[in-house]
């Protein structure tokens, strides 16, 4: 006897199981994109704050040999002084002091530049050899962040969305492991071909045979894993919403925060920008007093180091405002312009 079958089952979804398991899996794989998206933005917002720290770093060089200059100069001076019996070695050192300090500074920033351009060229897929070039001005114009952002902002952030998803995800398959306790309804339909030679008179007489039946199974007898795979799911399910307060939570506190930060900063920035003004004005009379013969060159250069050294105090603020107008960005979702 021969024969050929063919022979198809199908399970009734009746309860929803299979609709939950592919809802479930729908959402996982949103939250995995979403990831990936708050990657790819997390990245990109460390780019450009390695390129702001090499772009610093780069600028407070030259403000650096622009005061160990200046404290060479005053050494010199002073060296003059002593020989003629102005100034005594006390003065001397205290001014070799100032010049080491000064080299001391010229050399962190050197060092820090080379520590931002090798970062910047990891993050950008290059072989870190601090060869890449960079700018010697940080940007100046920041725009202004307008009043009443929405709130749904933060809502928008893929980081929260991925939570979210994940928390859509553990309530479906919590509805799986529920469902499976429940019978199931199964339909089979078969097809076959019987050939026999014994029992037909014919020469290749063909038999087709086919059927449908249907079954159900219920489940008996399983030592309670279906309950405690409920008991698991469950468990899942709270600690995604957990996750999902927790990260909701740390949006709504980076996005609060960065404000806050982002105008204290515009504050200190413009209190900082005037006392510079006030600074230069004091060089500027001071080199007038100089010309006139009621100055020395010795206290010009003290003004100018002094002036320099501010300039660096603006540089570090002026690049704490654009890190954190990036953090900004970032916690907003990345769909803020900046």
């Amino acid at each position: 006897m021969n024969g050929l079958a063919l022979i198809a089952s199908w399970e009734i979804d009746v309860w929803g199981k299979t609709r939950s398991a592919q809802a479930a899996s729908k959402e996982q794989l949103i939250s995995a994109e979403l990831d990936t998206l708050y990657a790819r933005q997390s990245i990109a917002a460390g780019v450009v704050k390695a390129w702001l720290a090499a772009v610093e770093a780069n600028r407070q060089i030259l403000l650096a040999q622009e005061m160990l200059t200046l404290s060479e100069k005053q050494l010199a001076l002073i060296q003059v002084g002593q020989k003629v019996g102005r100034d005594t070695q006390h003065d001397v050192v205290t001014n070799q002091i100032a010049v080491k300090n000064s080299r001391n500074q010229l050399l962190q920033s050197e060092q820090s530049l080379n520590a931002s351009k090798r970062a910047l060229e990891i993050l950008v897929g290059r072989y870190p050899a601090a060869e890449i070039a960079v700018v010697s001005n940080l940007p100046t114009e920041i725009t202004p962040i307008p009043t009443g952002l929405p709130s749904d902002l933060a809502e928008r952030r893929p980081d929260l969305k991925a939570a979210e998803s994940r928390f859509r995800a553990a309530f479906y398959n919590v509805e799986v492991a529920k469902k499976a306790k429940l019978p199931s309804i199964s339909l089979m339909a078969g097809l076959g071909v019987v050939d026999n030679n014994l029992l037909v008179l014919q020469k290749d007489l063909q038999n087709p045979i086919w059927g449908i039946t249907g079954r159900v199974l219920a489940p008996l007898f399983t030592g309670g894993a279906l309950e405690a795979q409920v008991e698991v799911k469950t468990a899942q399910q709270q600690e995604a919403t957990v996750q999902y307060a927790k990260t909701m939570l740390n949006a709504l506190n980076e996005i609060e925060g960065g404000l806050y930060a982002d105008q204290m900063l515009a504050d200190r920035y413009s209190l900082l920008n005037a006392q510079l003004a006030d600074q230069q004005t004091i060089v500027e009379l001071q080199r007038v007093q100089v010309k006139v013969g009621k100055g020395n060159m010795y206290q010009l250069q003290q003004q100018q180091i002094s002036l320099a050294s501010s300039k660096m105090s603006l540089l570090r603020l002026q690049n704490e405002r654009l890190i954190q107008r990036v953090n900004l960005h970032l916690a907003l979702g990345g769909i803020y312009k900046i």
